[in-house]
């Protein structure tokens, strides 16, 4: 039986703002773990209505990406490898 690889990194959560001036990427969070929606909703501290935050925090862990109602920002799930 093969031993599995241990793959060490982290999660990170940037937000993106698309606007004239091309702000470019926020740093929101970082998780050791793959965030549960929990996690995300506690991360993402915005006073988006229930049903919106949930739309974007199930499309960052399907996906990997995702918006609230502002169509101008987006949020992204990125799993970070670190090398030895």
């Amino acid at each position: 039986m093969a031993k599995k690889e241990v793959t060490k990194g982290v999660w990170i959560l940037t937000s993106e703002i698309n606007e004239y001036n091309q702000e470019g990427a926020y740093f929101e969070a970082v998780f050791k773990e793959k965030p549960s929606a929990t996690k995300l909703i506690d991360s993402l501290d915005d006073e988006e209505d229930a049903k919106t935050l949930l739309k974007v925090v199930m499309n960052l862990l399907e996906n990997g990406g995702g918006r609230l109602n502002d169509e101008h920002t987006w949020y992204n799930l990125e799993f970070v490898e670190f090398s030895d």
